[in-house]
């Protein structure tokens, strides 16, 4: 049983672990900087991306040539209970009101340095 590799993916993961490393040097800048713009872009898909291709190929989600969709949906789930966990805390911590929950821009340094 010879699997070949998909080299797409391959690069694709190393240019996000460069993404990863740069938008860590670009954590302390801010204000009217342009590369805040580029700071924010990174951390708007770069983990979820990472965490997608990881999930791609993990056991039991692509088999026989079909999606299992389940699993996929349990991913879904498991992500917005970690959302709302995280948001739950924020609010707790006095960062945030729980009413500013948003599925879509979370970044484990969004409280403090993608302000």
């Amino acid at each position: 049983m010879n699997k070949e590799r998909d080299y797409f993916f391959d690069n694709l993961k190393a240019v996000l672990i460069f993404l990863v490393v740069l938008g860590h040097f670009l954590l302390p800048i801010h204000g009217d900087n342009p590369l805040v713009v580029v700071k924010r872009l990174i951390y708007v898909f770069h983990m979820p991306l990472f965490v997608f291709i990881s999930g791609y190929f993990a056991k039991k989600i692509y088999k026989n040539g079909q999606y299992n969709f389940k699993k996929i949906l349990y991913l879904l789930k498991a992500y917005v209970v970690f959302v709302v966990a995280i948001q739950i805390v924020y609010a707790i911590a006095g960062f945030e009101k729980f009413t500013e929950i948003d599925f879509f821009s979370q970044s484990g340094a969004r409280g403090i340095y993608l302000q």
